[in-house]
């Protein structure tokens, strides 16, 4: 193995507790002399782990970034959208209001009446599912009236958390507590067990057989590099609990920079973060050689495989860090670029005030008969559960 150096950071880029994602040692395996012609070059190893530094360095920049649109995202929507999404639900209360209050409705046909019927439900049922109306009991009372099953909102409400427990315990198992499906934390938990068992079953090995020599060594190899990571990243632990342990720290600031530090290095650990100690240690233990440029061939791969579990890892976290997938109610309007995700904001923001202008309209058109009529027969209803699940290969048949 080609003699192999670490690079440690300049000192502007040492971090401080706080600020440790912000300000990650540039790691890098390079070889000392090299570059010269004939001279020694980077083993196939050594430039995997430059590669894989490399590349969860950016995934972890990008993760960041989302956090931090995300919340801006959800600061702007709050001040932009939302007031005008309240303006817009009321006003479409009122219409639903006075369409029901209207003498008019008795003046239509039959057929006019049965669809008059569907649009009250369509609108009342939109409304009672926004975070405004939810628990608006005069919608809810309208509900049964113009219901097509007859049933109360409470009713259909529990029929609908009956059919979506019954399916939960169809995908989870029957064993499953029904009230963790209510719980949003609960319900990921489940879902990254039953992905966990999914992975087990994948990688079960096939029954128990003889192993040939080779394999028997390459086993024992392995095993030996898997020791040797988890005890040169052990003694990185304990080195860096040693240092940062609060409890011995006088001065209140200080000690708080070092609980913060003590946070990070035992979450680290505990879930095998291995780059991350190392790049905590060059960052707080900078007088030490770095542990890990001792490494053997067999020892790096290891590592390197560690790392790229580990960038598999991020790759799963930076898609759920992204605002359509946060729970945020203004993922929709996220754009990478800023700019142009503040314009769909003001997009979003006008376009919600000309439909609650469209509403007043509507509500001045219901007055009268003609317009009443016009207004329900203009009316598009919102596709049916059949119409959704039209195959449409058929369409094309």
């Amino acid at each position: 193995m080609s003699d192999p150096t670490f690079t440690p950071p300049p000192e502007s880029q040492r971090g401080t507790p706080g600020k440790l994602h912000h300000a990650v040692p540039a790691l890098a395996i390079q070889i000392v002399g090299g570059g010269r012609a004939g001279g020694p070059a980077l083993t196939k190893e050594q430039k995997r782990f430059n590669q894989l530094v490399g590349k969860i360095k950016a995934i972890r920049a990008k993760i960041d970034r989302f956090k931090e649109v995300d919340q801006e995202l959800r600061h702007l929507g709050q001040k932009m959208i939302l007031p005008a999404e309240e303006k817009l639900t009321l006003a479409q209360r009122d219409l639903v209001l006075a369409m029901h209050a209207s003498p008019h409705k008795s003046m239509l046909t039959k057929r006019q009446h049965q669809k008059f019927r569907q649009v009250m439900n369509a609108e009342i049922t939109m409304l009672l599912k926004t975070m405004f109306l939810a628990e608006d009991a005069q919608l809810r009372r309208l509900f049964g009236v113009y219901s097509e099953t007859g049933m109360s909102y409470e009713e259909m409400e529990a029929e609908s958390a009956k059919q979506a427990r019954e399916e939960a315990a169809r995908w989870f198992g029957d064993d499953v507590d029904a009230d963790d499906l209510d719980d949003p934390e609960k319900v990921e938990e489940l879902l990254k067990r039953k992905a966990d068992a999914e992975r087990e079953v994948e990688n079960e090995e096939p029954e128990a057989r003889k192993k040939s020599k080779a394999q028997l060594d390459a086993e024992s190899k392995r095993n030996s590099a898997e020791s040797a990571v988890k005890k040169t990243t052990r003694q990185i632990y304990l080195d860096l609990v040693k240092h940062c342990h609060p409890d011995r720290e006088q001065d209140e600031l200080k000690r708080a920079e070092k609980t913060e530090w003590m946070k990070q290095i035992t979450a680290a650990y505990d879930v095998d973060d291995h780059l991350r100690l190392l790049e905590m240690q060059m960052t707080l233990l900078t007088e030490r050689e770095n542990a890990f440029a001792d490494f053997t061939a067999n020892e790096l791969k290891y590592f390197n495989e560690s790392l790229q579990r580990q960038f598999v890892t991020l790759e799963d976290e930076m898609m759920m860090s992204h605002p359509l997938h946060t729970g945020n109610m203004f993922g929709r309007l996220f754009h990478p670029n800023r700019s142009i995700m503040l314009r769909e904001l003001e997009a979003e923001q006008h376009s919600l005030k000309h439909r609650t202008n469209a509403v007043g309209l509507n509500a001045k058109l219901i007055t009268s008969e003609q317009g009443f009529r016009r207004y329900v027969i203009d009316y598009v209803l919102p596709p049916t559960r059949d119409q959704e699940d039209v195959d449409f290969g058929d369409i094309f048949r």
